[in-house]
């Protein structure tokens, strides 16, 4: 009887040696992987620290899991800098020679000794203008898609905005002799915006429904409150669009079969929603071919 009080008592004492192993074992596992993600997002991380003499498999699994992430972490750094830099050279190198081909421009069409060779120099300053904005489409849509730029949106009144879209087509609007209006009694709204980033998207709509509408036309804009958000509507009385195109005119440089034809180059409402959607807005459009559109910018309260 004692031999078994005995032998129950070593296997007790034997179990119980056991599990405190296996707790210790445990948690000196959970504390060397505690330590390696703490280092990982520290940035201190280092593999050499790690290998398979001192630790599980587990643990060395691990260890070469954060390693390659620190790893493709440093290779995107490099890539999004080597982007930066490119799109810095670019903006550089075409911004001096557009600017020298204007001049000449200028200078021709001073020189310029009928109507025909005028014409001709008149389309050589055009196409450049066109040139020249594409090009810094293309750079702030590069800046903003790789994180280059950031857009900081935050909560101020909506009235200086509208003033500054009243101030900036004015002239535009009366020399195409459309009806430009900009409704900004009565707004004390205020929203969650990036003022720099927000003008360029709702200037890119304006300047499309200017550029749409036809002499004698009108274009709005006015603002409307929800609960939620505060919009910007700008509605015009130009050509519309098609149901079946309106999805797509927020594509990188989509042109409509009917304005093939006009000056643009597809970029202007892409870039526009993409600004409002950093924001945390949306934009939302109703339309109908031959009764202008309505472009609603909805910016978070």
């Amino acid at each position: 009887m004692k031999i078994w009080i005995i032998a129950g008592i070593g296997i007790t004492i034997c179990c119980a040696l056991a599990f405190l192993w296996l707790v210790f074992y445990v948690s000196r596992l959970l504390e060397h992987m505690d330590n390696m993600l703490t280092m990982a997002m520290e940035d201190t991380f280092e593999e050499q620290l790690y290998d398979e003499s001192r630790v599980s498999r587990l643990e060395t699994k691990l260890a070469a899991f954060l390693a390659d992430s620190r790893l493709s972490k440093q290779r995107l750094k490099q890539e999004r800098d080597n982007i930066q830099q490119m799109v810095s050279d670019m903006s550089h190198q075409t911004k001096m020679p557009i600017t020298n081909i204007l001049m000449y421009t200028e200078l021709l069409e001073e020189m310029a000794q009928d109507k025909q060779e005028r014409e001709v120099v008149n389309r050589i300053a055009g196409q450049t203008e066109r040139l020249q904005f594409l090009i810094q489409s293309l750079i702030k849509i590069s800046q903003l898609e790789n994180g280059l730029v950031a857009v900081n949106p935050k909560k101020q009144e909506i009235i200086g905005l509208l003033q500054d879209m009243k101030d900036s087509y004015e002239k535009e609007a009366a020399e195409k002799e459309i009806c430009y209006r900009v409704h900004t009694e009565n707004v004390t709204g205020s929203a969650v915006y990036d003022y720099k980033w927000t003008r360029e998207a709702i200037g890119n709509i304006v300047d499309n429904a200017l550029k749409y509408t036809t002499p004698g036309g009108c274009v709005d804009i006015r603002i409307r409150e929800y609960e939620m958000f505060l919009a910007v509507e700008i509605a015009d009385t130009g050509i519309g669009i098609a149901e079946e195109e309106q999805a797509k005119v927020f594509s990188r440089f989509y042109r409509g079969r009917e304005v093939n034809q006009c000056d643009g180059v597809g970029i202007g409402l892409y870039l526009a929603r993409r600004i409002i959607r950093l924001e945390g807005g949306y934009i939302k459009l109703i339309s109908e071919v031959g009764k202008g559109s309505r472009f609603l910018v909805y910016l978070e309260k």
